[in-house]
């Protein structure tokens, strides 16, 4: 209902959308950005989780389409002001083309002239931040750059969903191996830009830089730690490259429970074991 985020919005908000090449700024064209996204009849929009941040947050989403079941999937990012108004909100939905293991080979490709980094060496005595927020800015911090062991902060049953891959990467041997390959690509950075004040979740946004490329890749991340303070539940959207992804936006206008367009597996949240896939 966009006239009660009307009510919500505070009159200098921004919202990016990153399907769109440039943000929506102030409450009128913010209102207008989501009278475009209106769904279909039917569809609903339906928050998984959120964190528990008082100023900002991060919550996941996936779209629930009569006759498909769970469709697209996606996260958001939003910061409130002092008034308790909604300031900035960043959102991603997932790619509904999965480039997978092809998006390392991408980035090998580009990164394979740059020189390794000079990285400062490990602490004496390692840290064990234990708080949702506390970890992210520690991986993303002293571990990215001293290229530490990040699995240690990861759960047995960890679920790590990257948007770029059809399938999760489920318990902490499998996150070890994703990690550990995206680590070894050398002049790629996750740099930080917010993250919510959550202890138990949080959401943050990010731009990954790309040694010797004119733009970064903008993105978003949910995290969520277990009782035992370590990682549990992860998802990560980067943007896609073009704005509007063009067969993207008009699946996501007309059939909300897309999920992709390329044959796979099924994937829970399929009906009947079917990917509601498009007519072509």
């Amino acid at each position: 209902d966009a006239d009660r985020w009307a009510e919500a919005l505070a009159e200098d908000c921004v919202y990016e959308d990153l399907y769109y090449a440039e943000p929506a700024v102030g409450r009128s064209a913010v209102v207008a950005l989501l009278r475009d996204k209106v769904l279909p009849e039917g569809s609903e929009f339906v928050v998984d989780r959120i964190s528990d941040g008082r100023e900002s947050c991060g919550f996941t989403w996936h779209i629930l389409q009569p006759s498909v079941g769970v469709g697209q999937r996606g996260l958001a990012f939003v910061r409130l002001d002092g008034e308790g108004r909604i300031r900035f909100v960043r959102e991603v939905g997932e790619p509904l083309f999965k480039a997978g293991e092809l998006t390392e080979k991408l980035l090998e490709a580009l990164t394979k002239d740059q020189p390794a980094p000079q990285r400062p060496p490990l602490p004496a005595e390692l840290e064990t931040p234990r708080t949702a927020g506390a970890i992210v800015r520690y991986l993303y911090g002293p571990v990215q750059q001293s290229g530490g062991d990040a699995v240690r902060f990861y759960a047995d049953d960890v679920v790590y969903e990257d948007m770029n891959y059809e399938k999760p990467f489920v318990g902490k041997a499998a996150v070890e191996g994703f990690l550990a390959r995206f680590q070894a690509i050398q002049g790629v950075t996750f740099k930080l830009e917010e993250v919510s004040d959550g202890s138990q979740a949080v959401g943050f946004t990010y731009t990954i830089e790309i040694r010797g490329q004119p733009r970064g890749i903008r993105g978003a991340t949910f995290y969520e730690v277990d009782r035992d303070g370590k990682v549990n539940y992860v998802r990560d959207v980067p943007e896609s490259a073009t704005k509007p992804p063009p067969v993207q936006y008009a699946a996501r206008l007309l059939r909300p429970g897309l999920r992709r367009l390329q044959p796979s597996s099924p994937l829970p949240g399929d009906v009947a074991g079917q990917d509601p896939l498009l007519p072509f």
